[in-house]
Order: structure tokens, then C-alpha cells, then sequence
């Protein structure tokens, strides 16, 4: 019986050894534009302002208040900057908010990036998941001289591919 196998198995081989490979090649390109998308996120009721005068007196921060959700196929960079150079007073004031005294961070980080209207890095890509959430911590320094009222201001968050 193995001499069988083996002369059946010895009539077979010249025949897979001298097989051609008929196949063909496909040549061609992919297109893989850059995808970034940034979503912004606060609580609709967050009330920025002081209570009492310690908290005047030394800043208060307010943790986890803006959350950004980045969807990137690519490594990206996050800056931010203030729409002005000042608050802008809601009702006539005869003094001025610098936007300056705003500064944010990532939760996880000890280094708070101060707002102005220059575009500041805050955030880099880390890792390579398509997917990350970010919370920011919004503290606000001690506006000195500021008569008492409400105060607007516009944050500008902006994602590009790096």
C-alpha cells in the first residue's frame, strides 16, 4: 500500500512543479482624505461668577465644565482662543474683563493654557483611536477693578490635522 501512495505521489509532483501562475495584478490608488470632526459640549445652565469675596479673592476653577469629543483618522492638534480681547459687558460699565483671566486645561493635566485672542495649543492626539474624549477645567483668575454685572465671552476651540 505505501508503495503505492509513494508511485502515485511521484507521478503527481511533476506536475505541480512545473505549474505557470496565470494570475493577474491590479494596480491603482486609494484616496484617504484627512477626517477631523470636533464637538463641543457644556451644560446649558454652567453660571461662571464669584459667590464670595474669598472665592474673588483667589480664582475659582470649575472642573470637568467642557467636554470635547474629537473623531480623527489622522494625528491632530487643538487650540483655543477668546473672540476678544475683553468680556463684553452685557449692560454700560465703565470698565473692562480682560479675556486673559480665563484659562482652561485638561482634567488630567496640571498645566492651564491662559485665553487670549492668540490661538493657544491645549490639546495634541495621544493615541491612535479614532475616537477620544477630552474634559476640560475652566478657572477664572481674580478680575481686579471689574464693576459688578454680567460679563459675555466667546471661546473659539479649532481642530486641524497635524
Amino acid at each position: 500500500m505505501r508503495i503505492a501512495y509513494i508511485y502515485i505521489i511521484g507521478l503527481l509532483s511533476p506536475l505541480t512543479a512545473f505549474a505557470q501562475n496565470n494570475g493577474t495584478s491590479i494596480q491603482g490608488n486609494v484616496n484617504m482624505p484627512s477626517l477631523i470632526q470636533l464637538d463641543v459640549n457644556y451644560p446649558e445652565n454652567l453660571n461662571i461668577g464669584f459667590d464670595n469675596l474669598e472665592e474673588f479673592a483667589k480664582g475659582k476653577v470649575y472642573p470637568n465644565c467642557i467636554n470635547l469629543a474629537v473623531k480623527s483618522n489622522c494625528p491632530w492638534v487643538i487650540t483655543v482662543r477668546s473672540g476678544n480681547n475683553d468680556f463684553a459687558a452685557t449692560a454700560k460699565t465703565s470698565t473692562t474683563v480682560p479675556s486673559s483671566i480665563i484659562s482652561v486645561k485638561p482634567s488630567n493635566s496640571n498645566e492651564y493654557v491662559s485665553v487670549s485672542t492668540t490661538p493657544k495649543p491645549l490639546l495634541v492626539s495621544d493615541n491612535d483611536n479614532v475616537i477620544n474624549n477630552y474634559n476640560l477645567d475652566l478657572k477664572m483668575g481674580t478680575p481686579w477693578n471689574a464693576e459688578g454685572g454680567k460679563y459675555d465671552l466667546n471661546f473659539i476651540f479649532s481642530i486641524s490635522a497635524q
